[in-house]
């Protein structure tokens, strides 16, 4: 019996080209044999549950040993080498993000909520957009609050030496990718992730005291944009949202307020008391005034 895995669901497919589907979640089989031959049609009156369970019985050893290899390399979200990553199906996923959270609960539940630091991961020192992230996660680390960041080089690099130089506490919250994991620079504490959207989750309810987005690529603009959204639906506690400009000669984040006005305001999309919850700063004293003013405001939460 020939068995392979498919990512369409809990599908398989018999050699007449008949498709059926049955309850045996997260995976699928296909069985390459004609149904006279295997003689494994559905019975109606004996329902899916048995049809599925009366596929495992034909099944050897080592293909029910192979195919769990393969419900739980996709349970995990890992992907062969040189292979695509397949996207799990909704309850593996869900159960998938809900460990994440679970695990990012425990071990920052002591570390507490602090400030959330974001950036590309593409600068290097030298860069005023990296050098300045440096000074500016040391003045704020000097605020006795623990630093999130990516765990990754460029501007999460730099955020975890400045934390480090301010004698803060280095939180990263680092993601499993296609290469070979790797933490930049110091971390007092290390979640992995297997999946954006529990990471970014993490960023939006630990960094309640001030998010911090020096300039970045799609990634940056994800999570300035989903936690603005989540707060203008109640759906996140307000916190600072400051926008760093660290080179004057090279305006970053001014267009693109530029652009939300001039195009999303104008055309009813977005409303400017919205959009005035987005601050942007140049210096570093600007931006722990405006941290500092929130703590004063807004006692310690989670």
């Amino acid at each position: 019996m020939q068995l392979s895995y498919i990512e369409t669901g809990p599908q398989f497919l018999l050699g007449d080209g008949v498709l059926f589907s049955f309850t045996l979640p997260p995976y699928a089989v296909l069985i390459s044999a004609h149904p006279a031959q295997t003689n494994l049609s559905p019975s109606p009156s004996r329902g899916l549950r048995s049809f599925s369970q009366k596929i495992r019985s034909r099944l050897s050893i080592n293909e029910k040993v192979d195919l769990m290899a393969k419900r739980k390399t996709i349970s995990k979200g890992a992907s062969s080498k040189g292979a695509p990553r397949h996207e799990p199906t909704g309850a593996v996923f869900g159960k998938r993000c809900k460990k994440q959270h679970i695990a990012a609960s425990r071990a920052l539940k002591k570390v507490g909520i602090g400030v959330a630091f974001c950036g590309s991961s593409r600068t290097t020192p030298g860069d005023p957009y990296f050098d300045l992230n440096v000074a500016a996660a040391r003045a704020v680390a000097a605020l006795g609050v623990p630093i999130y960041h990516g765990g990754g080089p460029g501007n999460m690099l730099a955020s975890a030496l400045g934390t480090r130089a301010g004698g803060g506490h280095s939180v990263a919250l680092c993601l499993h990718l296609d290469r070979k994991d790797e933490i930049f620079g110091p971390a007092d504490t290390v979640v992995w992730f297997d999946d954006f959207s529990a990471r970014i989750d993490t960023f939006r309810r630990w960094g309640q005291l001030g998010m911090v987005f020096f300039p970045g690529g799609i990634g940056t603009l994800h999570e300035a944009t989903s936690t603005l959204d989540n707060i203008m639906q109640s759906k996140a506690p307000e916190r600072p949202l400051i926008f760093f400009e660290p080179d004057a000669s090279r305006p970053y984040w001014t267009g693109f307020v530029a652009w939300l006005k001039a195009c999303a305001v104008a055309n009813g999309m977005l409303r400017q008391s919205d959009l005035d919850r987005i601050k942007i700063v140049t210096t570093v004293q600007d931006l722990v005034a405006e941290i500092a003013a929130h703590m004063a405001l807004h006692p310690r939460r989670i």
